[in-house]
């Protein structure tokens, strides 16, 4: 569409002039009535077109529905016939643009009678269903029916006849009148005898079931109208003819389960067929594991899945074996583990069975390899002095393979490490690590790694320049909820006991990591409801809540830790069990020791007196004999140790006395743990001879032996020990991680610079930069 404008002037000789402007606009229409008309025969109809645009439209144009042009203007008017049914168009036009079109269609009815039937003859077979439709025009429409012999067979115009017989052939008539007349047609059907459908002869259902190794035999007959020709085929394959054709198959094989297919044909219609078909049965054979090697290796903790597949027919029934065994966790063929252990290690087989047999497959060995977290024997805190710079762990590592390294790395300068190791099962490795301090340092860790082609397992230890004052049991608890109850867990030695234990002690010792003030930690038992684990935790000095690191670690996990469900709400202390009590310090036991010095003085004074007594009346014995007279000597050698021992110790002016102190070795005293022999071991301790003493009182320090520390010489025996005693040179308030003794110094000890009694800032490197300062609760130890 598009607009012309003229601009001209009215009066040029005019001062005052005026422009006009003129919009052309393009012409456009629409008829009215705006909707189509039906109309009937003779009525009159007229068509009005409203346009608009500028100029106004000058020409009409009125088209037929027959395409020929009507003179008319804006409006269109005539008397409906029959032939006026249709559209009509109206084209005007203003000189402007293009033509606009309108358009408008009308329909005109009229009356006639039925004039045009439309059909169609039919020939069919013998049992077929035929359809006859036919069709018929008129105004009004016209009633259709169909007759035959008289009698009328059906209304409309379609007529349906099921499974057609000869006596249903012939010719049927075809209705359809109105009110203003009627037409009818006649319709034919011929019917052709078709062929029989044909029988299979055999005493058997459509599927024969026959065992491996039987005959068989299949006949085929069948009738039909012209007679049928009979084929047999399997796959495709024509494998027979004839109008009776036997089919024999001796001693039958798997691969003979098939269809066999009898097929009639008469040239009439379609082919007739029918399928009978053999199942041969045979039992399994080729019965095979999934993965298909003669082994597979695991990691502890994986899925295992195995699939035994077989050939049988019918389908095999299969059945697991393990070790010989019969597995009743699975019954079919796949077998499913989850979270594999290496008690499940083994060969494993299925058994496929049917009716007709069973058959086993070959072994398949299924590896589990493990790497158990490294384990202490004994304690992971130590302490060492100057005169013993030793400090020995023994350690011990489940794994399989059983290839596991040991690497010890220390925190601090100048200190060194040796390690050896020995087989002591086909599965379990031990190392003894002797850490060699050179330089004095008041706190140091080694951390220890073990691994193998599993991974690393790491643990961490700790010795200390002073000795360990404190050191506590505290009792723990926490609920495994989502867990039934079995009653092996009460038997330390059940299978269900250890893996549960096993599972628990993972937990603690992930969860106390890296925790320095944490001695050993242990299960204790096994409570039901729903299952409530009692742990035990050495601690080293006053710490206000050793069970912190746990719930930190369970929160951050999740409760769901190495398939246990833990309830964070129950990590609690537990009351059921004693715990032990601390060991005190030196300032609350100076009354002990002034009556333990008040005992020994008055224990020595009377054994002076009956070595004296002894020693009189043994000399008013005139039998004596040289060997009495040796012992006489002896004796007084002894009494003027003792004398001289009683001397020092009331020395004046608060010296240091040279005291000897004798103390009993236990299995778990001091020298079992300061040269880190396992606690399963008894220890039996010898000292070197004392060298001879002048019986001068002197206040020298005891003369120190070659290779030899101040706790002795220790070494295993399979037979518990006498008790025997050791010289030790007298320490303030030495006490070792593993020994329940406590050894205090005599009355008027001199302590050195580095044995201050007031112990300021003892264990400061306890509370170094890798302990997170929720953990730092050792600081009780500084009040010794």
């Amino acid at each position: 569409m598009y607009y012309r404008i003229s601009v001209y002037d009215d009066d040029p000789d005019s001062s005052i002039r005026t422009t006009k402007l003129n919009v052309d606009v393009p012409s456009s229409c629409k008829i009215y009535p705006d909707e189509n008309i039906t109309v009937n025969e003779t009525d009159n109809v007229s068509l009005n077109v409203n346009t608009t645009g500028n100029p106004p439209v000058y020409e009409y144009i009125w088209t037929h529905p027959n395409g020929s042009t009507l003179t008319a203007n804006s409006k269109l008017t005539f008397t409906a016939s029959r032939q006026d049914t249709g559209t009509y168009n109206v084209s005007v036009y203003n000189g402007v643009g293009d033509r606009s079109i309108c358009k408008r269609h009308i329909t005109v009815q009229y009356r006639y009678p039925p004039d045009r039937i439309t059909c169609n003859n039919k020939t069919v077979l013998e049992g077929d269903d035929v359809e006859l439709v036919c069709s018929a025009n008129g105004n009004p429409p016209p009633d259709m029916m169909w007759i035959r012999n008289g009698s009328i067979r059906g209304i409309g115009n379609t007529l349906m006849i099921r499974s057609v017989t000869k006596s249903e052939s012939g010719t049927y008539t075809f209705f359809a009148n109105n009110s203003l007349g009627y037409k009818s047609i006649a319709i034919s059907i011929t019917m052709q005898k078709r062929v029989k459908s044909p029988a299979i002869v055999n005493p058997y259902k459509q599927v024969l079931a026959v065992d491996e190794g039987e005959d068989v035999s299949l006949v085929c007959n069948a009738s039909g109208n012209p007679v049928p020709n009979i084929t047999w085929t399997k796959h495709g394959t024509v494998i027979g003819v004839g109008r009776i054709f036997n089919i024999a198959i001796a001693r039958v094989k798997g691969n003979d389960s098939s269809c066999y297919t009898c097929t009639a044909d008469n040239g009439i219609g379609h082919a007739k067929n029918a399928s009978i078909c053999l199942d041969v049965q045979y039992p399994p054979s080729d019965v095979k594991i999934t993965p298909s090697s003669a082994s597979l290796t695991l990691k502890e903790g994986d899925n295992l899945n195995l699939y035994c597949q077989s050939h049988s027919n019918p389908h095999s029934t299969y059945t697991w074996m393990y070790n010989g065994e019969l597995l009743t966790i699975q019954q079919n063929s796949a077998l499913i583990i989850k979270n594999i252990n290496r008690r499940q290690n083994g060969l494993y087989r299925c058994e496929a069975k049917n009716r007709l047999g069973f058959v086993l497959s070959k072994p398949i060995k299924i590896i589990v390899q493990y790497l158990d977290p490294l384990e202490i024997i004994g304690s992971r805190n130590k302490s060492y002095s100057q005169s013993n710079p030793l400090v020995l762990f023994n350690l011990s590592i489940n794994a399989y393979p059983s290839d596991t390294t040991l690497s010890c790395n220390p925190s601090a300068p100048n200190i060194l490490t040796t390690i050896t190791s020995h087989d002591a099962s086909l599965t379990r490795k031990q190392y003894l690590v002797v850490v060699i301090i050179q330089d004095e340092v008041d706190f140091a860790r080694i951390v220890c790694k073990a691994e193998n082609g599993l991974g690393v397992r790491e643990r961490t230890f700790y010795f200390y320049r002073q000795p360990i004052l404190f050191k506590e049991s505290f009792a723990g608890q926490f609920k495994i909820i989502k867990m039934e109850w079995q009653d092996d867990l009460k038997v330390a030695k059940s299978t269900g006991y250890n893996d549960l234990k096993r599972k628990c002690l993972k937990i603690l010792e992930s969860a106390y990591f890296d925790v320095a003030y944490l001695a050993a930690v242990n299960i204790k038992e096994f409570v039901k409801g729903s299952i409530i684990v009692r742990f035990e935790l050495n601690v080293i000095g006053q710490v206000p809540d050793p069970l912190l690191p746990l719930r930190d670690y369970i929160k951050t996990q999740g409760e769901e830790i190495n398939g246990l469900h833990i309830d964070y709400n129950s990590i609690q202390k537990s009351n059921d069990f004693k715990e032990n009590t601390p060991i005190p310090c030196k300032e609350e036991n100076n009354t002990l020791v002034a009556v333990l010095g008040v005992l020994f003085g008055l224990s020595i004074v009377l054994i002076i007196i009956l070595i004296v007594g002894f020693l009189w009346s043994r000399r008013k014995d005139s039998k004596g004999i040289s060997g009495k007279k040796s012992n006489t000597g002896d004796k007084r050698g002894q009494m003027n140790d003792i004398s001289l021992q009683e001397t020092s110790f009331n020395s004046p002016n608060n010296e240091t006395p040279n005291v000897l102190e004798y103390e009993p070795i236990e299995r778990r005293g001091l020298s079992t743990s300061n040269v880190g022999i396992p606690e399963y071991e008894t220890v039996i301790t010898r000292t070197r001879p004392r060298q001879p003493h002048s019986g001068i009182q002197t206040n020298n320090p005891m003369p120190q032996y070659a290779n030899t520390d101040q706790h002795g010489q220790t070494g295993a025996s399979s037979n518990s020990p006498p008790v025997t005693y050791q010289t030790i040179q007298p320490r303030t308030g030495n006490y070792d991680s593993l020994s329940p003794f406590t050894r205090f110094s005599p009355k008027g000890t001199v302590l050195t610079s580095t044995g201050s009694p007031t112990r300021t800032g003892e264990y400061q490197d306890l509370q170094h930069k890798g302990v997170s300062p929720k953990y730092q609760s050792l600081d009780g130890l500084s009040k010794c």
